[in-house]
């Protein structure tokens, strides 16, 4: 059994043997970037991120004329439900971030992305990190110490149990 208190004071049991169902979810926060490649004629870029994780694709809002955007934007994925143990042997984890600079005319210019495996992270732990971007896709004149940026993450993957008879609610005393 696993024990939780809520704030109103009941103390709630939860039969992990009863609980048939589990539902594991991935949260991306997409916190900021640094030192990126300028991809504009003015030495800036309008840098977005599209994060591609199972089949979901999501992006970021684009922001203006910097190296060193911040989009505070948080994206929850379900990776599937069923026992956390199995989807996670199951399942690809594989999460990429690529970076893009947004150009009114044109294709979009890709300025580094990082590549990173889900299932490396520990459940309920939010990890907050920085992590070097690779080199554009095709990009093979790299000059030595060149360096594309870095991107700050946070990562938590989670579970949520679903069997509300595996359930049991507990009144607190007093005294």
């Amino acid at each position: 059994l696993v024990f939780t208190c809520d704030t109103i004071g009941h103390v709630r049991s939860f039969d992990l043997n009863k609980a048939v169902e589990e539902v594991v979810w991935l949260r991306v926060h997409v916190v900021e970037a640094r030192d990126l490649m300028a991809a504009d004629a003015n030495g800036m870029s309008d840098p977005y991120a599209k994060i591609t994780f199972l089949k979901h694709k999501v992006q970021t809002a684009v922001v203006a004329k910097t190296l060193c955007p911040t989009w505070d934007e948080a994206f929850e994925f379900k990776v599937g439900t069923g026992k956390s143990k199995e989807l996670m042997e199951k399942k690809s984890m594989n999460v990429g971030i690529k970076l893009f600079d947004s150009d009114k005319y044109g294709d979009h210019d890709e300025i580094g992305s990082v590549h990173f495996n889900a299932k490396t992270f520990p459940f309920g732990e939010e990890l907050d990190e920085w992590m070097a971007l690779e080199p554009p896709h095709g990009k093979t004149d790299m000059l030595p110490g060149e360096t594309f940026g870095e991107i700050r993450l946070k990562i938590c993957l989670s579970v949520q149990w679903l069997n509300a008879d595996a359930i049991t609610d507990f009144r607190a005393h007093d005294g």
